[in-house]
């Protein structure tokens, strides 16, 4: 009679003799931060590494405060760098 309950719960996907691994908490992680580059404008933006692409992933950091003030330093005026940023978005993000 023991053996038919253990069967039953078991294939019903309940954990009867939990092994202790996923009653610890998980703890979170801190997002990293990405530069993206739209190639067809030049536009680079801060985002999220788990956002969708919507570009090429020039660098990573840990902080948006750290991507934020790289990507200004990225800037190429001229626009004749393809590895570099032509604009930003949102516009004013540098100045």
């Amino acid at each position: 009679m023991l053996f038919l309950c253990v069967a039953l719960v078991n294939s019903c996907g309940l954990d009867l003799f939990p092994t202790g691994d996923d009653d610890q908490p998980s703890t979170p992680t801190k997002p990293q931060y990405v530069i993206q580059r739209v190639s067809s404008s030049g536009s680079c933006s801060v985002r999220e590494s788990t956002a969708s692409p919507i570009g090429e992933t020039l660098a990573t950091f840990n902080s948006r405060a750290e991507a934020s003030s790289a990507m200004c330093g990225m800037y190429d005026p001229s626009m004749s760098q393809s590895s570099k940023c032509w604009t930003f978005s949102p516009v004013g993000t540098c100045r």
